[in-house]
């Protein structure tokens, strides 16, 4: 008999698998899952936009109260360096009134000294003959050559009557060597010839002298002139020298 070959019998596998989902709704979910996360960043950066604006508002508030600390503190110390510079005008005017006080105090020393030199001069002049005196002569430098020269005149009188009359000068001195006279109107500003005065007890004449360029002064001669008949003539020679350092 021939051989049967074996009957296999077929076997059936089933294989279970997970559902899966349609794609359209995969596609659905993860774009809710992308709006859900960029929600949630949204309020997220607006609660830090939110801390952020309270922060900067906060240092804005600090930066203006600072802001005004600064600018009243500057506006007090305007307030001082103007008091400070007020009280530096007053004193340096406070000191400039002090000065010219000071100035007039001594001017009015200087008058009141010379006029009791004066004074004392008037009771040696009745001692004396002559009537009519040369007191005193003095000179200043102003500089640049010009000095002023000043006399003192007496007059020994009882009867309160002026007198007029002039007075003159002549200085000598050297020039480069070569001997030089000026009368005073050669050295007068005004080429005045003479001063005149009218005396009743005393008087004070000043006059000015522009020296020539290079001139050595030596003597200074003083001529008092009146134009009376009672008085005579009276004449003073000094050294410049002496004159200057008096």
């Amino acid at each position: 008999m021939p051989k049967l070959a074996p009957i296999r019998s077929k076997q059936t596998f089933v294989v279970r698998t997970k559902p899966t989902l349609p794609t359209p709704l995969l596609w659905a979910i993860a774009i809710g899952i992308l709006i859900a996360i960029a929600i949630a960043s949204f309020f997220a950066g607006l609660h830090q936009s939110g801390y952020l604006v309270q922060a900067n508002a906060a240092f804005e508030r600090q930066l203006r109260e600072r802001n005004t600390q600064l600018e009243t503190q500057l506006g007090d110390a305007q307030q001082q360096a103007a008091s400070a510079e007020q009280s530096l005008q007053i004193e340096a005017v406070a000191r400039a009134e002090t000065k010219q006080l000071l100035t007039q105090a001594q001017a009015e020393i200087a008058a009141l000294q010379e006029d009791l030199g004066f004074y004392r001069l008037f009771s040696d002049i009745d001692k004396v003959s002559d009537k009519l005196q040369l007191h005193d002569v003095s000179v200043s430098d102003e500089g640049e050559g010009r000095y002023v020269v000043t006399a003192l005149l007496a007059y020994r009188n009882s009867e309160r009557v002026e007198v007029p009359g002039t007075l003159d000068m002549r200085l000598s001195g050297e020039i480069s060597g070569r001997s030089v006279i000026y009368a005073m109107s050669d050295l007068h500003p005004d080429k005045a010839p003479s001063i005149p005065f009218s005396l009743m007890r005393y008087q004070r004449i000043d006059w000015a002298l522009q020296l020539r360029t290079g001139m050595k002064p030596e003597t200074l001669t003083v001529i008092v002139n009146p134009q009376s008949d009672e008085l005579t003539r009276v004449s003073k020679d000094f050294t410049w020298q002496s004159l200057i350092s008096s």
